[in-house]
């Protein structure tokens, strides 16, 4: 999976997830959750979160893990993928 560009320049990121299966340590899916400039992060986690872990463990039909990373994480393109024992992100495989 390659990443791609973020959000609107109007909203702010305040967390951005790899989901990925934990058999193979493919990268399936990135998440960022992104806020504008008059909301509550706290609130928006709060709402969101489960039903959205739990849609797109649906959608992909199979179970899924992922671990949170950093937007500067992402920068620089290529695939990526995860290593499941380490639970960090691998650039390039």
């Amino acid at each position: 999976m390659e990443p791609r560009a973020t959000p609107d320049p109007g909203l702010r990121i305040v967390e951005t997830r790899v989901y990925f299966d934990p058999a193979s340590g493919e990268a399936v899916h990135i998440h960022r959750l992104a806020v504008g400039p008059d909301q509550d992060p706290d609130d928006r986690l709060r709402r969101g979160t489960d039903a959205f872990d739990r849609w797109l463990r649906a959608q992909h039909d199979r179970e899924l893990d992922f671990i949170h990373v950093q937007e500067s994480d992402l920068l620089g393109g290529g695939p990526i993928s995860v290593d499941t024992r380490a639970r960090t992100l691998l650039r390039g495989h």
